[in-house]
């Protein structure tokens, strides 16, 4: 079978509100690290959980941006509460990130966490500088690895994928509206995968939606994500979905100011922000990564560090989708079986654009 073949076509629910990671294979150990005399200092946390430092670092954006950073904070707070350890956060501006990784080795972490892509760079050099420092990177996953930084990629294709089979299916104008934050690797595969579930359901329902997709440029200007939102309102998308971080709040903003139109959130279940206008969310459970790898580093009795990369799908657990009460139970339903046949391999979202291309011509 084509990788691309589609089996049953039956479109159906998938209600996530909470997923548990039950698929990271952590063989890590990553308790004490070297950068200075300091490194002497440093006692095995066996002795108090206290003594066990985790820091999070953002790419940008603020903790609070009811998305990506806010999810994967939660997540190190839960670690917090269960494991009784010591935890803080640095929120990124203005290309500091490379400061705030030297801050965070200052400050005799055990584990720092990188959120975002854009630490990578500055998460590679200071990790070859501190080998026995254990660094954790989210969304992003480096060509070779390196032995002290344990990468964490999500299928955020296969997420967007349902997004894209929803909102197909909702929309009244049979036009629909992508707003990105910037144009990179992770963004492509949310747009990628929303493009495809949008032809999928146009085939299977001999509908005809188009996407009208724009980028903003960056993560955290909601004024600019508005403007882009009232003009694609203006063109008749009814279905906004915004993979835009902080920005797509203010998208959010334009869609609550305008009759008859819907927005679908990300990465968190975004519906309490205004629960009469959102239909959907995709998840991506970055804060459920993040307090599981948290624990199992914690529990870990060597010093040697992890390297490699976990991708965490549908099938992992590791993405979904949440539906509210604005979705009709049939479409739930058909959006459900959908996901159940991506986690059987069933279907095979792609995640590129040349992917998309391939996609396109065999459905």
């Amino acid at each position: 079978m084509n990788k691309f073949d589609l089996k049953g076509m039956i479109i159906i629910k998938i209600k996530v509100t909470i997923l548990t990671l039950l698929a990271i294979p952590l063989a890590v150990s990553g308790c004490l690290f070297k950068t200075s005399k300091k490194q002497e200092e440093l006692t095995s946390h066996e002795n108090s959980s206290e003594k066990f430092k985790v820091v999070l670092i953002t790419d940008g954006g603020s903790l609070n941006d009811n998305s990506f950073n806010q999810g994967a904070y939660e997540g190190l707070l839960q670690s917090r509460d269960k494991l009784g350890i010591t935890v803080s956060a640095i929120e990124s501006n203005n290309n500091d990130g490379a400061a705030n990784v030297s801050k965070a080795i200052d400050q005799n972490s055990n584990i720092i966490y990188g959120i975002g892509f854009r630490l990578s760079e500055s998460f590679s050099q200071a990790a070859k500088s501190n080998k026995q420092q254990q660094f954790v990177l989210i969304d992003f996953a480096y060509d070779s690895e390196q032995a002290n930084i344990f990468t964490i990629t999500f299928k955020d294709q296969e997420s967007a994928f349902l997004i894209g089979v929803l909102s197909a299916l909702k929309s009244k104008t049979g036009k629909v509206a992508f707003i990105g934050g910037m144009q990179c690797k992770v963004v492509d595969q949310f747009e990628t995968g929303f493009k495809a579930g949008i032809s999928l359901a146009n085939k299977q329902y001999n509908k005809a939606v188009t996407v009208n997709a724009q980028y903003i440029g960056n993560f955290d200007d909601p004024t600019k994500a508005k403007d882009i939102a009232k003009k694609q309102q203006a063109e008749d998308c009814d279905i906004i979905y915004a993979v835009a971080g902080a920005a797509g709040m203010g998208a959010l903003e334009a869609v609550k100011e305008t009759e008859n139109t819907w927005f679908m959130g990300v990465d968190k279940d975004q519906s309490s922000l205004a629960p009469e206008k959102i239909l959907a969310s995709s998840l991506k459970l970055v804060g459920k990564a993040v307090e599981h790898t948290t624990t199992e580093l914690y529990n870990q009795t060597t010093s040697e560090k992890k390297g490699g990369n976990q991708t965490l799908g549908l099938k992992e657990d590791g993405v979904g989708i949440a539906m509210t009460s604005l979705v009709q139970e049939d479409i739930q339903k058909e959006v459900q079986d959908i996901s159940e046949q991506i986690k059987k391999g069933e279907i095979t979202v792609p995640q590129t654009p040349e992917e998309l291309t391939t996609y396109l011509k065999i459905i």
